[in-house]
């Protein structure tokens, strides 16, 4: 498509530009692709997924993760009712507060950045955990918390400003695996030493010096904003997004039937489920404060995960993820990621609201996350039927359909 037929004259321009940005953005990516396509794998792509894996695998590091309960109740001397009302709940209100301020900070600073400060906001959290003795320092480290789950987010988001779109899905499924992989070595790790006689405190502090590196190969990342002047993708945002307003950029970048049906499962599919890793070792806990096996349950649930983003390649967020970041035309990869955790984490504390209001013990507040979770799939089993009663297939999404339907926009 050609850019050069806009003819003279400001009214003209005006009613030209939206199709002059839908065009800059297909050749954008057209060009990106054809560059990629001649360069080699080594070259390109391997260097940056190398310290991406091992960035990630030294931050996931934490075999005091699995015993963080346990470590709260018989270090710090903590009630577990104590770590249920007035800590954990602290943590999902300062990841909502932190969420909101991603996409501008990113927007201000640069992505790499905002990992950066994420990553030492971890390290906060556990040189807190491991110093603080009130309730208080506690709470503190929740706070520290949220900023260090920022990280997180905008890591998803940030892989796909350092590929083309072909190489969404290769990047997301080894990022995510080598999470989870780091997070299950950890736990049997933290199993071994347990069973062996180790204290809790000989965790926590194999967790600060792994994420103490963590922090210092987080300067070692690619800067995205070089990255994609080379790559030309930074044509867009100086073309069109920056004449436009926060409510204008938010309308486009949720523009099409399939990404908002991919940003629906995402809020209200992830907020039962990230409810589960926070709430699991509490549950442990409860059901025999005793026993020391929660790194081989976490290890295995972890493991099981990474086969599927391995194997399958499709674990259900990740390729969530990465069918979303391929329906987004206009690259504002972390608006729609934050926002949608936003809207994602509201939920999260609705349910959270529910529970402490109501008193419920760790057990019974699984039944109502169980729940949740049972009637979301139900909502989106009856989307499914429509749709095969409509068009004879249960597929909802589909990538070429959210292109041609923003083009005919």
């Amino acid at each position: 498509m050609q850019l050069d037929h806009v003819q003279d004259g400001d009214q003209t321009h005006d009613q030209s530009q939206p199709e002059e940005s839908v065009n800059c953005a297909i050749s954008v990516r057209e060009k990106v692709a054809g560059e990629w396509s001649n360069s080699s794998l080594f070259s390109r792509t391997l260097p940056i997924l190398s310290i991406l894996i091992i960035y990630t695998m030294f931050l996931q590091f934490q075999p005091s993760e699995p015993y963080l309960v346990p470590y709260l109740t018989r270090v710090k001397l903590i009630s577990n009712e104590e770590v249920n009302i007035d800590i954990f709940p602290v943590g999902v209100y300062s990841t909502l507060f932190f969420t909101l301020l991603a996409a501008p900070a990113c927007q201000f600073f640069s992505y790499r950045a905002v990992i950066i400060m994420g990553t030492f906001g971890k390290l906060a959290t556990f040189s807190i955990l491991f110093s603080g003795k009130s309730l208080f320092s506690m709470q503190i480290t929740q706070v520290t918390y949220g900023l260090g789950a920022v990280a997180d987010l905008v890591l998803s988001s940030y892989i796909f400003l350092l590929v083309p779109e072909k190489d969404y899905q290769t990047m997301t499924s080894y990022s995510q695996a080598s999470t989870l992989i780091s997070y299950m070595m950890a736990a049997e790790l933290g199993q071994g030493l347990v069973n062996h006689g180790a204290s809790l405190v000989t965790l926590l502090e194999i967790t600060i010096l792994s994420v103490a590196i963590a922090c210092i190969i987080s300067f070692f990342l690619p800067k995205e904003v070089s990255e994609a002047q080379e790559w030309g993708l930074l044509t867009i945002k100086y073309d069109r997004l920056q004449r436009q307003g926060f409510l204008e950029k938010i309308q486009e970048t949720w523009r099409g039937r399939n990404l908002r049906l991919l940003s629906f499962w995402w809020v209200f599919g992830t907020a039962g489920f990230a409810m589960i890793p926070n709430y699991g070792t509490s549950l442990f806990d409860d059901i025999d404060s005793s026993a020391n096996t929660n790194g081989h349950v976490l290890a295995a649930s972890q493991g099981a995960a990474c086969l599927g983003a391995l194997a399958a390649a499709q674990l259900l967020l990740c390729l969530v993820y990465v069918q979303a970041a391929k329906s987004l035309s206009n690259q504002q990869f972390i608006l729609l990621f934050s926002l949608n955790a936003v809207a994602g984490l509201l939920v999260q504390s609705g349910i959270q609201g529910v529970v402490v209001i109501l008193q419920l013990s760790i057990t019974k507040q699984f039944y109502v996350f169980g729940g949740y979770c049972m009637a979301v799939g139900v909502v989106f089993w009856i989307f499914c039927f429509r749709n095969y009663v409509k068009t004879g297939t249960v597929k909802l999404v589909s990538t070429d359909e959210e292109r041609q339907v923003f083009l005919a926009g």
